[in-house]
């Protein structure tokens, strides 16, 4: 059972008072970056997830001009419920109103592939049913302030938090109250790897807020087939986790600009290792160049997610800078 006084520490963790910050243009070589903070979060295990890392993060954006966030539910969540509930596995960032094995098509989801969270990037796969009760008991439990309070410190630093992603429902109850806990925190879009559409479609009317489809999928055609079931669905297309599989990004954003709500930059090579910006196959300047020239109002959000070499703090600095000297 966590207390008032537990959440509260939690959500503000060791940064210190602050004025509010003028809001960051968030403009880089012409291009709109923000902050996927699962970059943070995979350079660590649940067990040694520093308590500041918001704050680490933070001061990473504020210095490199980042003014748009994603928060990743495993920055903000108790780390031994995430742990637990996700089997220990710590990683993923999957989240969506998943559906038990032979249950409704879901969204975005290649053909044959586990129900959602079976697979390694997250969701309800490989929970036990005791640990995944929890995680949704502490949700359940979390006042607003708790998320409110996550807002302000970021409006303070002069950041928009504008999406979130990993969260996960297996019913119309848990998926409401992920998308509801999204909007305490400021949050437009919830990022989700698969799930039943309809229940998807429903909540997000519900709650007049945008569904960001993530995820290999199986064709450019699948994937705008699975947008195309609401209007509300937008593609937060991960360039580097489409690479091993040939999915063309290039293409997919030059031929589909109105349907992408994000595009997650990481550079992987063709067999599936993350990499520094620029040394993989996913082809980051290629696409960043076309948004840049067609002006194309798309959230490009650093995803560094390669093993770190020294702090990830460092790997975000570098990956500014390689824009800035590449476009």
């Amino acid at each position: 059972m966590y207390t008032r006084r537990q959440f509260g520490e939690l959500a503000l963790g060791a940064l210190p008072a602050m004025a509010f910050a003028a809001k960051i243009k968030s403009k880089v070589k012409g291009l709109s970056l923000g902050m996927q903070s699962y970059t943070f979060y995979s350079a660590y295990t649940p067990s040694t997830l520093p308590t500041d890392i918001l704050d680490t993060m933070i001061n990473s954006m504020v210095e490199n001009g980042l003014g748009t966030v994603d928060i990743y539910n495993g920055m903000i969540e108790p780390k031994e419920l995430v742990a637990a509930a996700r089997g220990g596995m710590g990683r993923g960032r999957g989240a969506g109103g998943g559906t038990p094995q032979g249950g409704p098509p879901q969204v975005g989801s290649p053909q044959g592939a586990p129900p959602q969270g079976g697979g390694p990037r997250g969701g309800a796969g490989g929970r036990s049913s005791e640990a995944r009760e929890a995680l949704n008991k502490w949700r359940k439990e979390a006042p607003k302030s708790f998320f409110e309070d996550i807002r302000q410190k970021f409006t303070k630093a002069g950041i928009e938090v504008w999406a979130t992603s990993g969260y996960s429902g297996q019913s119309e109850e848990e998926l409401d109250r992920a998308f509801e806990m999204s909007q305490l925190m400021g949050a437009k879009m919830v990022v989700v790897m698969g799930g039943n559409a309809e229940l998807l479609k429903t909540v997000a009317q519900k709650r007049d807020m945008l569904v960001g489809l993530s995820g290999p999928t199986r064709t450019p055609q699948g994937y705008v087939e699975a947008l195309n079931a609401s209007k509300n669905f937008r593609a937060a297309l991960d360039i580097g986790d489409t690479t091993p599989s040939g999915f063309d990004s290039l293409s997919f954003v030059r031929e589909n600009p109105e349907k992408i709500g994000l595009l997650y930059l990481k550079d992987k090579k063709k067999t599936g290792a993350s990499v520094p910006w620029g040394d993989g196959d996913s082809r980051v300047a290629e696409i960043l160049r076309l948004v840049r020239d067609k002006k194309y109002p798309i959230r490009c959000m650093v995803d560094n997610d390669y093993p770190t070499t020294t702090n990830r703090s460092d790997d975000v600095k570098r990956s500014i800078d390689w824009v800035k000297k590449t476009l």
